[in-house]
């Protein structure tokens, strides 16, 4: 990569863009999200690995939305509103760079976790998900 880059913009938060479940979510504070491939080592006779098995993948990831914002996904979802699966989208663009979109799919909360305290900061959510 040759540098520096186009008035030296690089990819931040104020120009991400989030889908949850296919709607605009500007409440979002946070999102992080990882995968993995989890694979067999295969041995034979002596000390060495002599092969790896294809293994098996998993995804998993997690976001803080605004407090009033959860609240109003909750009522939208209804009643198991955490067994419902729903995509999220992370798009993100700087000038001279190409715009990047990751998509995880089949996700459902799995956690929640709220922890309010005194402050100015305005309430948050803490949500763990699993990922398809």
């Amino acid at each position: 990569m040759d540098y520096p880059l186009v008035n030296g913009v690089r990819y931040d938060w104020s120009a991400a863009t989030f889908k949850l479940d296919g709607a605009n979510e500007a409440g979002l504070r946070e999102i992080s999200y990882t995968d993995t491939i989890e694979r067999g080592e295969v041995r034979g006779v002596g000390p060495q690995v002599i092969g790896h098995t294809r293994g098996e993948y998993k995804a998993e990831g997690s976001f803080v939305m605004l407090k009033e914002e959860f609240d109003a996904m909750v009522l939208k979802w209804g009643d198991g509103w955490m067994e419902r699966r729903f995509d999220i989208s992370v798009s993100y663009a700087a000038t001279g760079a190409p715009t990047v979109t990751d998509q995880l799919t089949g996700c459902a909360i799995s956690k929640v976790e709220t922890n309010h305290s005194n402050g100015t900061d305005a309430l948050e959510v803490s949500c763990d998900l699993t990922v398809m």
